[in-house]
């Protein structure tokens, strides 16, 4: 097999792990990284988020997936209002109308690009941002999911607490066996290794089921291994890969609410292989599952933090000493656990014959 660019930057990465999980190290940085609380509550810091972040930067605002595929194939996006307070789409009785240049009241395209399977949106319409630059050869490593030929099983709707913290948790492993010890389990492991790409990055973590490829040549390693993880793009995404039924993956785009003690997730479920009835069901337990875990477990300590920050606003919010890019930094300070889930991860590995959420 002739490897690709993306291919062998991803036996890299996996070799990388390996190395780590026969030496039992972690790269970490020299100490504690300590973010001001403020950065998740100020509202005026907010506004400027909104701005030079949400405004001026590609945000991933749908799925090939979700695009039918009538027309001449190419996507576009355009803003839902036009100059004349709304989309003029047709008019009635033209002849009583009078004349009128339409291509001047029509909808504002937005800079749009369709690439690995998700569909790129610029919301300030005269942006000259460039994408490749922006993206640092990251979508390359995402062609290699082939989203574009998956399945969508499920979606749902999440409030959720500030963008960024809600973002940081997904960047994250630290809390899993503390946060999740009922529902992930409290031997998930949580050491994380990441490999950042400009302002994105994926999460891994040292892997002993690596070992078994060691001695095999790369072109034998399969994607299953290569992609495991989960894989972030700033400012709002990430994609984390499981097993239920089939390989899947979760797909969470997070948008920030009307100010900055509130957000929106939209959690999207995509099968590489579209699933029959036993499939579906086994993974409808793990998605269902997987929205228990971010809706009680991470965003109930999201807004159960920020609560507390009212009256605490010097306070600081702790990172785990992990080497992770500026992005990553997270509010991993307060912890708590809920003693009361609808299935747990351990239930469903042992009534199911795939094992559940194997690759995070």
């Amino acid at each position: 097999m002739n490897q690709t660019p993306a291919r062998a930057r991803l036996v890299a990465m996996a070799r990388h792990s390996l190395a780590h999980t026969k030496a039992g190290t972690l790269p970490l940085e020299a100490g504690v990284c300590r973010v001001p609380v403020a950065h998740y509550v100020d509202a005026g810091r907010f506004e400027l988020e909104r701005a030079r972040i949400w405004r001026r930067l590609p945000l991933v605002l749908a799925l090939s997936v979700e695009l039918p595929g009538a027309g001449d194939g190419v996507v576009r996006a355009f803003v839902n209002t036009c100059g004349h307070r709304g989309a003029l789409v047709g008019i009635l009785a033209p002849e009583d109308f009078g004349e009128i240049d339409r291509s001047c009241h029509g909808l504002t395209a937005l800079p749009c690009t369709e690439r690995a399977g998700l569909v790129w949106v610029t919301l300030d319409p005269a942006s000259r941002l460039d994408l490749d630059a922006f993206l640092c050869d990251y979508d390359a490593l995402l062609e290699e999911f082939g989203f574009a030929r998956w399945h969508l099983v499920g979606r749902r709707e999440l409030p959720g607490p500030n963008w960024r913290l809600a973002y940081g948790g997904y960047l994250d492993l630290y809390h899993l066996p503390i946060l999740h010890k009922n529902t992930f389990g409290a031997d998930f492991p949580n050491r994380p290794l990441y490999h950042a790409f400009g302002p994105h990055q994926r999460v891994d973590a040292p892997n002993p089921s690596l070992l078994e490829l060691e001695e095999r040549p790369d072109a034998d390693w399969g994607l299953r291994e290569l992609l495991a993880g989960v894989w972030t793009i700033f400012p709002h995404v990430s994609i984390a890969t499981f097993d239920a039924g089939g390989r899947g993956v979760l797909v969470s785009q997070l948008f920030p609410g009307d100010g900055p003690r509130e957000s929106l997730t939209l959690q999207t479920y995509l099968m590489e292989d579209k699933p029959g009835d036993a499939q579906r069901a086994a993974a409808e337990k793990v998605f269902d599952l997987l929205g228990y875990v971010v809706r009680e477990e991470d965003y109930a300590t999201g807004f159960a933090s920020s609560a507390r920050s009212r009256a605490a606003r010097s306070d600081t919010c702790c990172s785990a000493a992990t080497r992770a890019a500026a992005s990553a930094s997270t509010a991993g300070s307060s912890i708590c656990s809920h003693s009361t889930t609808p299935r747990s991860l351990a239930h469903l590995r042992e009534t199911s014959n795939e094992p559940a959420y194997a690759d995070l």
